[in-house]
């Protein structure tokens, strides 16, 4: 029988978001979830994070993107009617709340994990105290009675330490973690890291249900109902008269994507703007690494290179269920690590600034189709035979035709005015700043709130 296993550290309230999730994905799918508390520090150790053991993936951030990722965390509780107040002492200590989980069959696992998410992120408890863990236990009323020997047990910390040990080498950066198996023998299903990757997991559940492998999403039958907006049909011009910003630099894979997904917003019926920036400058003025994956843990990076594969087989499966052409679909919903990289973008951006309408075939070309986009002569070439006039363009941009050079850092200076801390970035009507293009879902409800589904 087909399984979900849930990696978790009460520590984390992105592991505690989605212990709510998974929840939800067993109730709708009826799924077997195994429980597996795993120590979030002994993963940093192990992968060498640069917060290190005792830190939090926050340390690290840029000031921009730490206050989006709060804003992010703060939205994401209040979606799921989740209470959450920070503990004034975090990150409390958890070493013991997890061999005690390790303690407790599979039965009841479940309802203490979400005693102890309840004792650290609402009542904001020392759940470090053995002596607080055993009054926990004792006020669930479960048919068995823990000793305080518990928390020194070698058999519980071995468990601790071993789970912790497999986690790492399914390729775990942090928790939440997930692995979709279709039985208990299974050592090879498909992995997931965040809890905004939980449509991952249902998706290869439902694959598994229907005799499927739990990567092909595309036969997966009805898919667009588990996106996580509350868009699921064709809702044309129920946006109209507003305005979406989308911030992008074609050295962005990332933003690649999140443009292939344009037309999403294009159906509601919004106006799309478009604002061209030059993202190493961007990274140097918020505190970024200028090539973020690199300063990454090794670990950190292998995930998101899978993530972006798995962003693609989704949007491919749900564009194809939906009705788009197949062969264009398959065509342009890819990404091919380029040869030259960093791409040197500016002088396509420049161009982009002047003519939006060549945005299309130079993205495909650059994360699609390798051409080096760093090469002028190779873009002039790109756009002559996409028919665009390549050679006017290119020297209408070098001659700073409209004040296109002055425009472009008057892109990048807006962008870092509103808060932005990389591309993709989106604005609605000139509000708030969405980072990253797993953000569909607040664009799309954003833009249809007013609307009766």
């Amino acid at each position: 029988m087909a399984i979900i296993e849930f990696f978790y550290d009460i520590q984390c309230p992105w592991a505690y978001i989605a212990s709510r999730k998974i929840k939800l994905v067993a109730q709708r799918t009826n799924a077997t979830v195994k429980y597996t508390p795993v120590l979030l520090g002994g993963i940093y150790q192990a992968v060498n994070a640069p917060q290190g053991k005792d830190g939090s993936a926050t340390d690290v951030m840029s000031p921009a993107k730490k206050r989006l990722t709060s804003a992010s965390l703060a939205r994401t509780v209040d979606t799921y009617k989740l209470p959450l107040n920070f503990h004034p002492n975090h990150p409390v200590r958890t070493v013991n709340a997890l061999r005690l989980l390790h303690a407790v069959d599979q039965t009841y696992r479940p309802q203490l994990t979400d005693a102890l998410y309840h004792e650290y992120w609402v009542k904001n408890s020392d759940i470090s105290s053995e002596q607080t863990l055993l009054e926990i236990v004792k006020s669930l009323n479960f048919p068995f009675k823990v000793s305080p020997s518990v928390f020194q047990d070698a058999k519980y910390q071995n468990a601790l330490r071993d789970q912790t040990s497999r986690v790492v080498e399914l390729g775990a950066p942090g928790v939440p973690y997930f692995q979709v198996r279709k039985d208990e023998n299974d050592k090879n299903g498909p992995v997931f890291w965040g809890q905004d990757r939980t449509m991952f997991v249902e998706a290869s559940f439902l694959a598994l249900q229907s005799g499927l492998d739990p990567l092909d999403w595309e036969k997966t039958p009805n898919l667009a109902s588990i996106l996580e907006s509350r868009v699921k049909q064709p809702m044309p011009n129920v946006a109209k008269g507003r305005k979406l910003t989308f911030y992008f630099d074609f050295s962005s894979p990332w933003a690649y994507i999140g443009f292939t997904q344009l037309w999403r917003f294009k159906a509601l019926g919004c106006e799309i703007e478009y604002v061209p920036v030059v993202v190493g400058p961007l990274f140097q003025a918020v505190g970024t690494p200028a090539i973020p994956l690199n300063a990454m843990s090794e670990s950190k990076r292998r995930c998101l290179l899978e993530d972006m594969s798995n962003w693609t087989r989704f949007w491919r499966a749900i564009m194809k269920q939906a009705g788009h052409d197949a062969r264009k679909v398959d065509e342009t919903i890819q990404v091919n690590w380029p040869d030259n990289f960093p791409i040197r973008s500016i002088a396509a951006l420049r161009i982009a600034q002047l003519n939006p309408a060549i945005i299309d075939c130079v993205y495909k070309a650059a994360w699609v189709d390798n051409i080096n986009l760093s090469d002028k002569a190779v873009l002039i070439k790109l756009l002559n035979d996409n028919g665009f006039d390549g050679e006017t363009l290119a020297k209408e941009a070098d001659a700073n035709k409209g004040n296109v050079k002055e425009r472009m850092f008057e892109n990048n200076k807006r962008a870092i005015q509103a808060g932005c801390c990389g591309v993709p970035s989106y604005q609605i009507d000139g509000g708030e700043v969405l980072f990253g293009q797993d953000q569909y879902h607040v664009i799309e409800d954003s833009l249809t709130a007013s609307a009766k589904l």
